[in-house]
């Protein structure tokens, strides 16, 4: 519709987060703007925002943070009262020009409510769309996407309100406990599953030879995870409906479907070896 290109770099392969020197390599005179994940979704790994944000301000173009999955838990950190460091992305950075969250996700809304934030009024204004020859007269809208039903916004508004700053910051450093010790039992106890990347928002995914057969066992005591390809493995993303389940099951369950493939390929090697022998 902008005729704006897409220009598309690569991620770093030990954190899966952006690579700053590709990007750096692909900003030009018709740069408009950046965008980074805080996190991404599928192997929650975080993009370096402050980076980001220094190359947005040295060359005097926008800065859009993709937070829409844990911006929301991301801002609470900060009213936990647990002394959660994360890396910054919001508008503490003087790069950043606008930020967009999913209150569907962490906001316990109904989906299909999110918000964009600008870091002033005057970029706010280009977001409103008017179109003046209708012959019905003059047809405003708040986004080119035209007139939507306030329904859920208010439902969103109602539903925030009524939970307060206290149930999000709560969620928020459970969420938070939750990932790191998932981080720390895996480190303990897998030598062939690794963590991708240093997961601290809200998902942790997995990598190795034979993750795809931990996941189908995984599958099978219950546990709904999100298979991802690139690398192979799988991950889990934590919220309120599933944390109980997270803090009892997780790391037990993971331990013996890990445990089971395992031993299973290595009794496989074993008899192999022994029907190579009796043969020779």
């Amino acid at each position: 519709m902008f005729r704006f290109k897409l220009v598309v770099v690569d991620y770093e392969t030990e954190t899966y987060g952006v690579n700053i020197s590709k990007v750096k390599r692909a900003i030009n005179s018709n740069t408009v703007a950046l965008v980074g994940s805080y996190p991404n979704f599928p192997h929650g790994a975080i993009d370096d925002i402050e980076a980001l944000s220094d190359l947005a301000v040295k060359h005097n173009i926008g800065l859009h943070v993709d937070a829409c999955l844990g911006g929301l838990l991301a801002c609470f950190y900060s009213h936990s009262n647990a002394n959660i460091k994360t890396p910054k992305f919001d508008f503490l950075l003087p790069g950043v020009t606008t930020i967009s969250s999913d209150l569907h996700k962490y906001g316990l809304a109904p989906k299909g409510v999110s918000y964009l934030l600008y870091r002033s009024k005057e970029l706010r204004k280009q977001q409103y769309f008017i179109y003046p020859r209708w012959m019905g007269g003059i047809y405003p809208s708040p986004t080119i996407a035209g007139s939507r039903s306030a329904a859920l916004m208010v439902c969103a508004y109602v539903i925030m309100l009524n939970k307060g700053k206290n149930f999000y910051a709560k969620q928020a450093r459970d969420i938070h406990e939750a990932i790191e010790k998932i981080k720390e039992f895996s480190a303990k106890n897998f030598k062939e599953l690794k963590i991708i990347g240093d997961p601290q928002i809200c998902i942790v995914a997995f990598t190795g030879e034979k993750s795809s057969i931990i996941y189908d066992l995984m599958s099978k005591k219950g546990w709904h995870l999100n298979l991802i390809s690139n690398p192979i493995g799988f991950s889990i993303c934590i919220n309120t409906a599933n944390i109980s389940m997270v803090n009892k099951k997780m790391c037990s369950d993971l331990k013996e479907c890990y445990e089971a493939v395992r031993n299973f390929f290595n009794n496989k090697i074993y008899n192999f070896g022994i029907f190579v022998l009796f043969v020779l």
